[in-house]
């Protein structure tokens, strides 16, 4: 069930190796682009008078905008220091995923302003 590390921990084995879904790792980057999909959709709407969808959509792909530079700091991470336990290009594709899943489940949450 995963390594020694709480990064690798397997929460629920719905897909097993090399894949290891869902583990602790992919639930953090859902929720944290869950988040960061709120928070864009504050600066989104605020800049942006176009329809609820086009907005969202931008919204979407802004927060994984931000997870393709987290994932990009997690790579020089493992060109720089040695022994990170990130992980190679699986884990990258399903943090990608994750990070897309979590910025799409924010969209229900977003409620679009009247134009005035």
């Amino acid at each position: 069930m995963g390594d020694s590390v709480l990064y690798s921990f397997v929460l629920i084995d719905l897909i097993g190796e090399p894949y290891s879904i869902l583990k602790y790792d992919q639930l953090v980057h859902f929720y944290c682009y869950f988040i960061a999909a709120l928070l864009m959709w504050k600066v989104v709407s605020s800049l942006n008078q176009s329809s609820l969808i086009t907005a969202s959509i931008v919204t979407v792909l802004a927060a994984s905008g931000i997870g393709g530079i987290n994932e990009i700091i997690e790579f020089l991470a493992t060109v720089f220091i040695p022994n990170t336990n990130v992980g190679g290009y699986e884990n990258t594709a399903i943090d990608i995923i994750s990070n897309f899943l979590g910025a799409c489940a924010a969209i229900p949450f977003f409620k679009h302003k009247s134009k005035p």
